[in-house]
């Protein structure tokens, strides 16, 4: 198992983003890290489970509420599965 180069590219776009913002925010002595040391390094791989119809959901396949239009969840608290620890 191994990163494609597509993913060792985007762990160094994240790195480079994150110090940015910090740099923007007013931090000093910004340190990334993008370098893991294995595949899948800090993956935290998250799922969510189907359902047909807004009377067992909240959120539809593109995670956007049922019933205020144009809401989107942007993070992983509308998937059923999201572990708590980089996986190793």
């Amino acid at each position: 198992m191994k990163d494609s180069e597509n993913e060792r590219a985007m762990i160094k776009d994240m790195g480079d983003s994150a110090g940015e913002m910090l740099e923007a925010a007013g931090a000093k002595n910004i340190r990334t890290y993008a370098n893991p040391s294995a595949p899948r390094w800090a993956l935290h791989e998250a799922g969510r489970r189907e359902w047909n119809g807004c009377q067992k959901s909240v959120l539809n396949q593109f995670q956007q509420t049922h019933d205020v239009k144009n809401l989107f969840v942007m993070d992983a608290s509308g998937f059923t599965s999201n572990p708590c620890q980089n996986r190793r």
